[in-house]
């Protein structure tokens, strides 16, 4: 599974979603998901 999402004008709580998510993105590539950028 990939995660690819595009930051621009996002509410906060999407962006803190997305800096959460990019902390993780390392970990989740272990159990198969990608996350982009």
């Amino acid at each position: 599974m990939m995660f690819v999402y595009f930051q621009q004008n996002v509410s906060p709580t999407i962006s803190l979603f997305l800096v959460e998510l990019e902390k993780s993105a390392e970990a989740l590539r272990d159990y198969g998901f990608l996350v982009g950028k």
